[in-house]
């Protein structure tokens, strides 16, 4: 980040190439219209970029980027007077459809209706737990970051993810038993 901060264009593209992937998975998370994930996401690398110089190289780019992501997130939702967090699709695009070719087509239906299963739990989630399970297991940030991130103490954070673990495996075996 310091050679962003200096103007090199090829360093910031370097930084957007490494966390694209992960940020446009945490805005998917956030996003009710999922058309706009890939604008949403080039608008925080924009602002990102626009800020370089307020960045604090003390703390790391990840933690700031997330909050960058974060706010504009919910700024972009409160605008549109939506919810924060979408029901999780069983649309091709989905982050937890499983695309492999060979699966035979009785085992693409069941991986299907299993990835289904799994969307309407996390969906039953809070808000808040669904957030940072994201960031965790969609986003691989440490508690501290996502504590960062969202304003949270480091344990809270873990409380929250604690919570929506077992929230989601109560979900998915209720589901088992019917």
């Amino acid at each position: 980040m310091a050679m962003a901060i200096e103007g090199d264009q090829k360093a910031f593209e370097v930084l957007y190439e490494r966390h694209r992937g992960g940020i446009m998975n945490y805005v998917r998370g956030m996003m009710f219209d999922q058309n706009k994930v890939e604008e949403i996401t080039q608008e925080v690398f924009l602002k990102a970029y626009r800020q370089k110089d307020s960045y604090d190289q003390r703390h790391k780019f990840t933690t700031w980027i997330y909050s960058i992501a974060r706010n504009h997130s919910i700024d972009v939702m409160r605008k549109k007077g939506e919810s924060l967090y979408e029901d999780f699709k069983t649309d091709e695009d989905s982050t937890f459809d499983i695309k492999d070719e060979a699966l035979h087509s009785e085992e693409a239906v069941l991986a299907k209706a299993e990835n289904a299963r799994v969307r309407e739990a996390l969906d039953s989630l809070p808000e808040g737990q669904r957030e940072v399970l994201s960031l965790r297991a969609l986003s691989e940030l440490s508690y501290a970051e996502i504590a960062n991130v969202t304003g949270k103490s480091e344990s809270s954070v873990k409380s929250l993810i604690f919570r929506a673990k077992q929230g989601l495996l109560e979900k998915l075996k209720e589901g088992e038993e019917e």
